[in-house]
C-alpha cells in the first residue's frame, strides 16, 4: 500500500511539473521603451531568447495593453546553440494614442499544452508630430497667377509672391521647384530656382514657365510647387494649382520653321514651315505667306485635318540690296484661325545699300492682305484685306520697330 501511494505521488508530481509552464529565459532587450510619433500605426517589437534547452518550432505571441490593439500571432523560433538570438515581430498600435507613455505586454509561449511561457512588458513613448510644412503662409497669392484655361501650345506661367512675415524665422538656402502633372503623373521637367536667403519680413517673387505641347489633350492639369530650406525638417512650403486645357474650335499653329540663318544677297534661301491643326475640326482654305527683305511668297490653298501636321517648303531669292539682319516673318491663316512666326537672317550684302525695314506687325498685315487676295472662293473675308491695309497705314504713321512675337507662344528661332 505504501509503495502504491509513493508511485501515485510521484506520478502526480511529474504530471504537475508538466502542467506548470516553464520559463524559457526570454527577455526584452536592454531598453524596452519604444519611441513613436503621433499618427504612427505600427511598431516593431524585439526580444532575445536562449534556445539551448528548448525545442525550436512554432510559438504564440499574444499582445495586450492600452498601447496596442490586442492580437495574437504565430511565428517560428529558429534553433540556436550557446548564444542568444534576436526575434522581431510587428504589431498595430492602438488608434489615437495621446502624447506620453503607454504600456503593453507580450506573452510568448510554445506548445499546445504550454510547454513554456514568458511575459515581457514594454513602454511605448508617443512623441508629438512635427509639422511637415514649416511655413504654410510663406506664399501670399493663392492662385499662382494662373489662368483658368489654356490652349495646347500655350505657355503656363506660375508666379509666386513670397512674404516672410508670418513664421518668425529666417530661412537660408531657400529653393523653389515646380512641375506639371496630369492624372497619370508628371508630364514636364522639374524646374527649380537658384538658392537664396529669406530674412524676416523680406519679400521675393519667383516664377516658372512651362510650354504646353501643341498636341496636348484636353483635361485638367496640376502645377505642383514646393520649397525647401536648411531650417525646415522636411518642406518649407508646398501647394498645387489646377488649370484646364481646352482646344479652340479653330486653331492652327506654326510649330517649327527651319532655314539657314546666314545667306548672301542675290542668293536663294530655303524655308520649311511645319504646321499643326489642334482645333476641333478640319481647317480648309489655309494659306502660308512668307516674307524676308521685301520678298514675299504665298502657298496655294490646302486643308489641314484635325490633329494633322503638315510641312510646306519655300525658296526665296534675296534681293541684291539686302544687307545685315533681315526680319523673316511667316504667317499662316484661313478665315477662322491664324498664327505667325518671326526670326532673322543675317544677309551679307553684295552692294552698299541703305534700306529701311518694315516691322514684323507691318509684314504680317501685308501677308494677311496677300493671303486674302486671290479669289472669292478662298473662304477668307474681304474685311481681312481692308483690316490688313489699314493696319499697315497705322503702323507706318507710328513708325518704330516692335519686338518679334509669335502669337500666344514665344518667338522661336531655329538655325540649321
Amino acid at each position: 500500500m505504501e509503495k502504491i501511494l509513493r508511485k501515485t505521488i510521484t506520478a502526480f508530481l511529474v504530471l504537475l511539473a508538466i502542467m506548470i509552464p516553464v520559463s524559457a529565459g526570454i527577455y526584452a532587450p536592454a531598453s524596452n521603451v519604444i519611441s513613436v510619433t503621433e499618427g504612427d500605426q505600427m511598431i516593431d517589437v524585439t526580444f532575445s531568447y536562449d534556445n539551448t534547452s528548448l525545442s525550436a518550432g512554432a510559438i504564440t505571441l499574444a499582445f495586450a495593453g492600452d498601447a496596442v490593439l490586442d492580437n495574437t500571432q504565430t511565428a517560428t523560433l529558429s534553433s540556436v546553440t550557446g548564444q542568444d538570438a534576436i526575434f522581431t515581430v510587428s504589431t498595430p498600435l492602438a488608434s489615437g494614442l495621446a502624447v506620453g507613455d503607454h504600456t503593453f505586454t507580450l506573452t510568448v509561449s510554445q506548445g499546445t499544452t504550454t510547454i513554456w511561457s514568458d511575459v515581457i512588458t514594454y513602454t511605448v513613448n508617443v512623441n508629438a508630430a512635427t509639422e511637415a510644412i514649416a511655413c504654410l503662409a510663406l506664399v501670399t497669392n493663392d492662385d499662382g497667377e494662373l489662368e483658368d484655361e489654356y490652349n495646347p501650345g500655350d505657355t503656363v506661367t506660375l508666379e509666386l509672391e513670397i512674404e516672410n512675415d508670418q513664421c518668425d524665422n529666417t530661412w537660408t538656402d531657400v529653393m523653389f521647384e515646380a512641375w506639371i502633372s496630369d492624372s497619370e503623373g508628371r508630364i514636364s521637367s522639374i524646374e527649380d530656382t537658384a538658392e537664396f536667403n529669406l530674412g524676416e519680413d523680406e519679400e521675393e517673387t519667383v516664377s516658372f514657365d512651362f510650354d504646353l505641347d501643341e498636341d496636348l489633350s484636353e483635361g485638367t492639369y496640376t502645377v505642383y510647387a514646393r520649397a525647401t530650406a536648411d531650417e525646415a525638417d522636411e518642406l518649407l512650403w508646398e501647394e498645387s494649382y489646377n488649370f484646364e486645357v481646352e482646344r479652340d474650335e479653330h486653331n492652327i499653329l506654326i510649330t517649327d520653321v527651319q532655314y539657314d540663318a546666314n545667306a548672301q544677297a542675290g542668293k536663294t534661301v530655303d524655308v520649311a514651315v511645319t504646321m499643326l491643326n489642334n482645333g476641333q475640326g478640319d481647317e480648309d482654305n489655309v494659306r502660308i505667306g512668307i516674307s524676308v527683305a521685301g520678298v514675299s511668297l504665298t502657298s496655294s490653298y490646302f486643308t489641314i485635318e484635325e490633329d494633322e501636321e503638315v510641312v510646306r517648303y519655300f525658296t526665296l531669292t534675296l534681293p541684291s540690296g539686302a544687307n545685315g539682319e533681315e526680319l523673316l516673318v511667316v504667317r499662316a491663316a484661313n478665315a477662322d484661325a491664324s498664327d505667325s512666326y518671326s526670326g532673322s537672317i543675317n544677309v551679307g550684302a553684295v552692294a552698299a545699300t541703305d534700306s529701311s525695314s518694315l516691322t514684323e506687325a507691318q509684314i504680317e498685315a501685308l501677308l494677311d492682305a496677300r493671303l486674302s487676295s486671290d479669289g472669292e472662293d478662298s473662304g477668307v473675308s474681304f474685311a481681312w484685306i481692308i483690316a490688313g491695309l489699314l493696319l499697315v497705314w497705322i503702323l507706318h504713321q507710328n513708325g518704330g520697330r516692335t519686338r518679334p512675337t509669335r502669337g500666344r507662344k514665344k518667338s522661336k528661332k531655329v538655325y540649321y
